[in-house]
């Protein structure tokens, strides 16, 4: 069920307990379709104390029928929650705000770390506490915590938003049958009504992401399903191999066994020591690059290679057509991405944003801020503080900054995939 001990970081609490206390069937019994995380959830312009605003978001937005009705802030083993608690408010009261007058549709926020549970309403401070040990089917917490935020909770004041947002206009229909054959009522379809449950649960075409229990448990290798696109890929093999890459060569893998793939990725990131090694995943669309991308990282990549790797996931499907801002959309899902699959703490700390941006404090120190650094210390870190929500807006720059500055990654030997 939902994993109580162990907890060791945020991403631990986040996929661990939170995410499993979600989607349980005796949890909160939302679908996954309706959890929105990181990748998907939009920036908002909080105030986040001392007169500075931030471009921040949760770790989960839940939304019935495209409603929001929940926001969710998870912070690693020994955060204080009364900031996430607060921060989880302003950033529903500015979602809210996105609506038309006297429709907000969260109504309640969360914030979780690896000992309690703070749940409340968006109007009040003052939240019900739940112990995460008693988070349990034998406890009564539970039961108490699916009253306040559980889907059955939610679902009604989600159809009623829904109604005030997006009105049905009703309309009588024609009078094109019999009175007989109108109140003729269809028996119900025994076979769809079993069937529905599981399409929905494991082949929604709108999910972002496969679910793991597919990935560990319905993944087949490429000899099980039709090939797509042969003569193409076959083509461009050709290519490869007789023309312009004198080194390609063909990597197979089997359901279970990608050893071939590790030797690769080893060779390649040995290579990058001296160039950017290229590797080509080819497929025609529905073919399973990204379940077997998904696959490789939570289940067959061998330990050796996972702690000498640091991976970013990018989706190119989400992509804006507008192609002026490419390189900072990516730097931005790059960094999104680092932190969760990657279980890095606090990566966005002020600890952690001082080590990446030391080089630039240190020219800023010397310089502008030479003479304030000895006569007025407040305004001197005023204006530090300044510089570095400069830096960190810019996502080029704040990932340029925590990859190449950060002496941990270094002394780690970690390459980027």
């Amino acid at each position: 069920m939902f994993i109580h001990q162990g907890l060791r970081n945020e991403s631990d609490v986040e996929q661990k307990f939170v995410y499993q206390l979600l989607i349980h069937s005796q949890g909160l019994e939302y679908d996954v379709t309706e959890i929105s995380t990181k990748a998907r959830i939009r920036k908002l312009t909080i105030d986040k104390g001392q007169s500075l605003k931030s471009n921040y978001f949760p770790d989960y937005v839940i939304s019935i029928d495209a409603v929001p009705v929940l926001v969710i802030e998870a912070k690693g083993p020994g955060v204080k929650l009364d900031e996430a608690y607060r921060e989880a408010r302003l950033y529903a009261n500015e979602l809210n705000s996105q609506f038309p007058a006297g429709i907000n549709p969260v109504a309640v926020v969360m914030a979780v770390n690896d000992t309690a549970v703070w749940v409340g309403t968006v109007d009040s401070s003052d939240p019900q506490i739940f112990k995460v040990e008693d988070i349990t089917l034998q406890n009564e917490s539970l039961a108490s915590l699916r009253k306040v935020c559980g889907r059955m909770a939610l679902a009604s004041r989600a159809v009623d938003m829904r109604r005030k947002i997006w009105p049905v206009h009703k309309y009588k229909p024609l009078r094109f049958a019999s009175p007989a054959s109108q109140s003729e009522e269809l028996e119900p379809n025994q076979f769809a009504r079993q069937l529905i449950p599981l399409i929905k649960k494991f082949l929604d075409p709108d999910a972002s992401r496969t679910r793991l229990d597919i990935l560990q448990k319905a993944y087949v290798s490429t000899e099980q399903v039709t090939h797509y696109n042969e003569i193409l890929e076959a083509l461009l093999g050709d290519n490869l191999a007789n023309k312009k890459f004198k080194s390609f060569e063909e990597v197979e893998t089997t359901k279970n066994d990608a050893k071939s793939f590790n030797r690769t990725l080893k060779d390649a990131l040995e290579r990058g020591e001296r160039t950017d090694s290229l590797l080509l995943l080819i497929g025609g669309v529905g073919s399973g690059k990204s379940i077997f991308i998904d696959r490789y990282f939570y289940f067959l990549m061998d330990d050796e290679l996972r702690g000498k790797t640091l991976w970013a996931y990018v989706d190119f499907n989400d992509a804006s057509e507008d192609l002026s801002n490419l390189r900072r959309w990516i730097c931005n899902r790059v960094l999104e991405d680092l932190e969760r699959r990657n279980s890095i703490e606090d990566i966005h700390s002020m600890e952690n944003l001082q080590r990446y941006f030391n080089p630039a404090i240190s020219r800023f120190r010397s310089s502008q801020g030479s003479t304030l650094y000895d006569l007025d210390r407040i305004e001197y870190e005023r204006r530090l503080a300044t510089k570095l929500d400069d830096w960190v807006s810019d996502p080029e720059v704040y990932l340029k900054a925590a990859l190449v500055s950060d002496h941990r990654w270094k002394q780690e030997g970690r390459g980027g995939v």
